[in-house]
């Protein structure tokens, strides 16, 4: 498991905890956790782009498909028994990681009702300004 990092532990722990089996709303938190960020990291400043349901992540994508391959999660975003074990064994690594914050904070939040976490992205502003498949910049939304 050569290159494991935060994003796949962010992941795991994002449907581990809140069962989210949509990729579309894994995106979205994603996006939106990053975009309450105060002063992000070379690590997540990622590329997402604007979709009918919100945004996408290329990156996000190859994680999502790296966790696949490494055997820890299923196509369906279940994770399996070997997921767990490994997440369990990493997780003390995220403790302090601001991304991670901000996502259960928006999880927790909108625990009842997930599909809102589609809805909030599609109504911020950056988003709604593009098109489907251009490219939304967080570097314009952090003020850089």
């Amino acid at each position: 498991m050569a290159g494991f990092g935060l994003y796949h532990l962010l992941i795991l722990r994002l449907l581990i905890n809140f069962n989210i089996t949509d990729k579309t709303k894994l995106h979205n938190l994603i996006f939106l956790g990053l975009t309450r960020l105060k002063a992000p990291t070379a690590q997540e400043v990622i590329s997402f782009i604007r979709t009918k349901k919100g945004v996408r992540s290329l990156f996000i994508d190859e994680k999502i498909n790296e966790l696949i391959s490494f055997g820890l999660i299923d196509e369906d975003l279940q994770v399996k028994d070997k997921g767990r074990e490994v997440y369990y064994k990493l997780v003390s690594a995220l403790k302090y990681q601001p991304l991670l914050r901000n996502c259960v904070e928006i999880s927790l939040a909108r625990y009842d009702n997930l599909e809102s976490i589609n809805e909030e992205v599609n109504s911020f502003l950056p988003v709604r300004k593009k098109s489907p498949g251009e490219k939304v910049s967080l570097v314009k939304i952090w003020g850089y």
